[in-house]
């Protein structure tokens, strides 16, 4: 039987943005073979609370090596105060997000980078693209997540992500 989490992890999702986004039809050849690249990161603003995933997501052609299409979405999620706090460590230097949530935030943004793909190419020849059904554990790691907080500048006002 598998152990119950008696602790609540608790967040919303704050924002979600296109950090980036190019189509580029006249390099789509409909007889070559595509190449994809997936990477994610994540980011984090302390002050907010706020933990970024950033996924950017590449088509390009395999033998000239061109650019078809190029996402990336930013989900921005803001941890619960008593949530947030159980993830410092380190006198509030390092914040660990367990793998377990750091992987559902990642497969809920490939579930936004595959509705942006749909909304921004519908009606272009590109549209037929999708990004394949993954386990996270292609692009991240199966341990927890440790962030550096040490050099983050928390005195600005707005979430500082980038």
């Amino acid at each position: 039987m598998a152990k119950e989490n008696t602790q609540d992890f608790l967040f919303t999702l704050f924002k979600l943005t296109t950090e980036q986004f190019a189509v580029f039809e006249e390099n789509y050849e409909v007889e070559g073979e595509l190449e994809m690249s997936l990477q994610s990161k994540f980011k984090v603003d302390p002050k907010n609370r706020i933990l970024g995933v950033f996924l950017l997501f590449k088509l390009r052609m395999e033998e000239s090596l061109k650019e078809v299409l190029i996402i990336e979405c930013g989900l921005h999620f803001q941890l619960e105060k008593k949530s947030w706090d159980s993830c410092l460590s380190n006198n509030n230097k390092t914040l660990t997000i367990p793998y377990v949530y750091a992987s559902h935030f990642s497969t809920i943004a490939i579930g936004a980078a595959r509705g942006m793909l749909h909304a921004k190419t519908e009606g272009t020849s590109v549209n037929h693209f999708m990004l394949p059904l993954m386990t996270v554990d292609k692009f991240i790691d199966s341990n927890d997540l440790v962030l550096d907080l040490s050099n983050i500048n928390t005195k600005k006002k707005k979430p500082n992500l980038k």
